[in-house]
C-alpha cells in the first residue's frame, strides 16, 4: 500500500524522498513535521484532522461525499476555513499545491491551532450549557405533555 500510494503521488510530481507513508502511535511527533495534512478518501478522518488542526497544520478536504465523508468539511466551516475544502478532486489537488507553494512551512502559515481554541470546537463549557438546556427542553416538553401520550392510552 505505502508503495501504491507513493506511485500516485509520484504521478502528480511529488517525489517518494518527500513522503512519509507509515503508522506512528503516538502521532504527535510525525505530525509536527509535516506542511499540509491531506484529508483521506472515500471517508473523512476523524482523529487526524482534530490532531492536525489542534498542532496548527492545515488540512484540506474534499466536500460533497456521502455523510461519513462531511465531518472535514463541516468542521473546516466552523472553524472559519472555506479555503480548504475543494468542491472537486481537481480542486483537491490546486488547494494541497497552492498551500504548498505560498506557505513553505506550517509553522509559518499555520493559523489552524489559534483559530481551533478560539472556536466552538473546544468550547466544552459552552457545548455542556447547550446540551443540559436540551435536556431541559426535551423534560420540560416531555413533563407537559399528557399521561397518556407518554405512555399509551393502553399503559394507563
Amino acid at each position: 500500500m505505502q508503495e501504491y500510494l507513493a506511485e500516485r503521488f509520484a504521478q502528480h510530481g511529488i517525489d517518494r524522498a518527500r513522503l512519509d507513508i507509515g503508522y506512528h502511535s503516538p502521532p504527535w511527533d510525525v505530525l509536527r513535521q509535516i506542511d499540509i495534512s491531506l484529508d483521506c478518501f472515500p471517508h473523512n478522518s476523524g482523529t487526524t484532522l482534530f490532531e492536525s488542526l489542534y498542532l496548527g497544520v492545515p488540512f484540506v478536504t474534499l466536500a460533497g461525499r456521502p455523510s461519513v465523508g462531511t465531518l472535514g468539511s463541516a468542521t473546516l466551516q466552523g472553524l472559519g476555513h472555506p479555503e480548504w475544502i475543494a468542491q472537486t478532486e481537481d480542486e483537491y489537488m490546486r488547494t494541497a499545491r497552492r498551500w504548498r507553494r505560498t506557505c513553505p512551512s506550517w509553522q509559518l502559515c499555520g493559523p489552524a491551532r489559534a483559530d481551533m481554541q478560539t472556536s466552538a470546537l473546544m468550547d466544552e463549557a459552552g457545548f455542556a450549557r447547550r446540551v443540559e438546556g436540551a435536556y431541559r427542553g426535551m423534560f420540560g416538553r416531555l413533563a407537559a405533555s399528557p399521561v397518556e401520550a407518554r405512555h399509551g392510552a393502553s399503559d394507563v
